[in-house]
């Protein structure tokens, strides 16, 4: 028995309510949480929830959050501060604590605020506590921007002599004030290094930013610095006074065009070389992305803004609405909610954010051509991208619908289609894993037979081998072994051959029960890259026409498939070796 308990209120079912609610509490008597728990306490709870292991946060995102906590809503002015999780659980009270944020601190700020009451709201929900999280219902705020007048920049001339010292000088200034935490004195000093360092060389802000302590001999007080080819280096010398002296090696990036011949330089390189925003995106669904990490990683060695992107097979309707930058790509951090068993954009997120790589993850839904060509149209035009690079993990995208076996093509060619029909100045198409679609009935001589023909049309950028013991290769096997440890029912079959291949093993390697059974063929082609034209790739495809206007994925697959009953398929040939 727990005695007799009544509620009284207006109505008949406020009287239930609150009865169920004091019923509730009555049970939960000895736990750590209940309604009418202060946000204060149930924060600490969270922050003490996501220091757990298993959490699988990595320590500089839970740095941030503990941050936020104390800065955005344990923090006096706070209008959430002294809640209850009952009167918490308020869409008005939160929108307006929200908006608040994003005016005095910024959107941004606003955003992480969310994601941290959403926490604790999450964690309430897990308890019994709440039946609801009233911040699904609030739509993303944005901070009230005032635009002051200002005089406009002069963009026509650089800095004179004095006025560089001057904005040395007043960096430096800031940073030896006495009146600012920590935290703040580190950013102010990095930035007075960043801009005396930048001063004294010359250097642009991503070359400067891009610097590894191994390219610096503070003996010789010399530094390497990669330039703006690919493959470019300068050696500069610092001295004193702010007196330079520069030693310019070739630079290897080509200026003859993306498909420029030469021994010099990789043409996958070369095609890219001068691009300033550069889209990586996985064109066949579930971890096609990871694909795109070396390169990725090589890139931004050399200061190059890189984004990557993924069509998902996440089940991206279960996002939180202000996850989604437009219609069909949602942009996934390591924060983002959604599902815990499968979500690779966002356990690629979290990888690179405990690297201290950009980690940031686009999401495109699974759709037809005409809303993934919106979606990345959006994208080109909110990051300012120059050049796409579409990644498949695997060789089926280079089928063009006569072969034998065309794998799993629907999500790749709807990629394909998407793109090709967009109007920006570089497009390619990078296959890492050759040979792995023999499982889905891929003939790899017709593979070689496609890339001979787009060789000829002038279409085909070489292969590209990744060094087993580079950076770019270290890094990549490390992602790998974290994604299938975050996703241990669903590893990548694909990526783990060609990490495997990396490190020089050879035929049947096998590291996952999903693959028992079947005999793999682990060899050093497939960790390379083969590149092409993607304007040229899209030209050889037979049912491209068809599929342009689509709508849904269904839509695209049943195309292919009547395309293929009304064709007779080319004979492929064997490998006389």
């Amino acid at each position: 028995m727990i005695g007799e308990l009544s509620r009284f209120a207006k109505t008949k079912r406020l009287a239930t309510e609150a009865l169920e609610k004091a019923l509730a509490e009555r049970h939960n008597t000895g736990v750590e949480m209940t309604s009418s728990t202060r946000l204060t306490e149930a924060g600490q709870l969270w922050l003490t929830q996501i220091k757990r292991t298993d959490s699988r946060l990595s320590a500089k995102t839970i740095e941030a959050y503990e941050g936020g906590f104390f800065r955005y809503v344990d923090v006096e002015g706070s209008t959430i501060r002294g809640l209850t999780l009952t009167q918490l659980n308020d869409p008005q009270r939160l929108k307006k604590f929200l908006q608040a944020v994003a005016d005095q601190h910024g959107t941004a700020s606003a955003k992480m605020a969310k994601s941290i009451v959403s926490g604790i709201l999450r964690l309430a929900i897990e308890n019994g506590v709440l039946a609801r999280n009233a911040l699904r219902e609030i739509r993303p705020v944005s901070a009230q921007v005032v635009n002051p007048t200002t005089r406009e920049r002069d963009t026509t001339r650089a800095l004179t002599r004095e006025e560089r010292d001057s904005l040395i000088a007043h960096a430096d200034k800031l940073a030896l004030s006495e009146t600012i935490s920590p935290s703040t004195r580190r950013k102010r000093q990095t930035v007075a290094d960043l801009l005396a360092f930048m001063a004294g060389t010359g250097v642009r802000i991503n070359e400067a930013r891009s610097l590894r302590w191994e390219d610096v001999d503070l003996e010789t007080g010399a530094v390497n610095v990669n330039g703006l080819g690919v493959c470019g280096l300068q050696l500069v010398h610092l001295q004193d006074h702010g007196k330079v002296t520069t030693f310019a090696a070739p630079s290897f990036g080509s200026s003859e065009g993306p498909n420029a011949s030469s021994l010099d330089v990789p043409p996958l390189f070369a095609a890219l070389n001068g691009a300033r925003s550069v889209l990586l995106a996985g064109a066949g669904g579930g971890f096609d992305v990871y694909a795109a990490l070396p390169l990725a990683i090589t890139l931004w060695d050399h200061g190059v803004a890189v984004h990557l992107a993924n069509l998902s097979f996440t089940q991206l309707e279960l996002l939180d609405l202000d996850a989604w930058s437009a219609p069909n790509v949602a942009l996934v951090g390591p924060a983002t909610n959604g599902p815990e068993d499968y979500f690779p954009e966002r356990t690629l997120a979290r990888w690179l954010a405990g690297h201290n790589l950009p980690s940031t993850v686009y999401a495109f839904a699974k759709t037809g051509v005409q809303p993934l060509r919106a979606a990345y149209q959006h994208l080109v035009g909110e990051l300012g991208v120059d050049a796409i690079v579409l990644i498949d993990g695997g060789t089926d995208i280079l089928l063009r619908g006569d072969e034998a076996g065309l794998g799993t093509p629907t999500e790749d060619i709807t990629s394909l289609a998407a793109v090709a029909g967009m109007d920006v100045s570089v497009k390619l198409v990078s296959c890492l894993g050759f040979g792995i679609d023999a499982y889905h009935g891929v003939v790899h001589s017709q593979v070689l037979e496609n890339l001979a023909a787009l060789d000829r049309d002038g279409g085909y950028l070489g292969a590209l081998s990744i060094p087993g013991a580079s950076r770019a290769a270290v890094l990549y096997r490390d992602a790998v072994a974290d994604a299938q440890q975050a996703t241990p029912m669903r590893p990548s079959i694909v990526h783990g051959q060609i990490a495997a291949a990396t490190t020089g093993a050879f035929g049947d390697v096998q590291f996952t029960r999903r693959t028992a059974g079947s005999t793999l063929f682990v060899n050093p082609l497939m960790a390379a890259y083969f590149t092409v034209d993607l304007a040229k790739l899209a030209d050889r495809c037979l049912y491209l026409d068809r599929i342009e206007q689509t709508f849904g994925m269904r839509q695209v697959a049943t195309r292919i498939e009547t395309f293929r009953e009304g064709i007779n398929t080319r004979t492929p040939r064997v490998f006389p070796h």
